[in-house]
């Protein structure tokens, strides 16, 4: 699997993810110039579809469904108002964004894990 990562001075985000060596090489040739720079390719091997993205605190991992029932599990919950926890984003397929390079990240089927372990959903396909 390969994940490409992007960021500038603001955030991070993920702007492609691809089962395909060669799928991942043609994406970064598509990405206009003055976005290049900002991506880089993270190797995932052994990994397969479906598998996770947490965001959490402007980082990324990614995870396997036992890991994931791990972390939810795992949460410490505080007192603090509107507190969201981490993301999940479920990753079931390739992900090429409509601006190669750009943050198109919200598309991306996730859930918001809320103060009370709720989850707030955002099922977008």
């Amino acid at each position: 699997m390969f994940i490409v990562k992007a960021s500038n001075q603001r955030h991070q985000w993920i702007s492609g993810i691809f089962k395909e060596e060669q799928e991942v090489l043609n994406y970064i040739d598509s990405i206009p110039n003055d976005l290049k720079n900002d991506q880089i390719i993270i190797e995932l091997p052994n990994t397969n579809y479906p598998f996770y993205i947490i965001e959490k605190e402007n980082e990324f991992d990614f995870i396997e469904v036992e890991e994931l029932l791990q972390m939810i599990n795992g949460i410490e919950t505080t007192e603090e108002e509107n507190r969201v926890y981490f993301n999940i984003f479920v990753i079931e397929t390739d992900f090429v964004p409509n601006k190669p390079g750009a943050d198109y990240m919200g598309i991306i089927k996730h859930e918001h894990v809320l103060l009370d372990g709720t989850r707030e959903r955002e099922m977008v396909s």
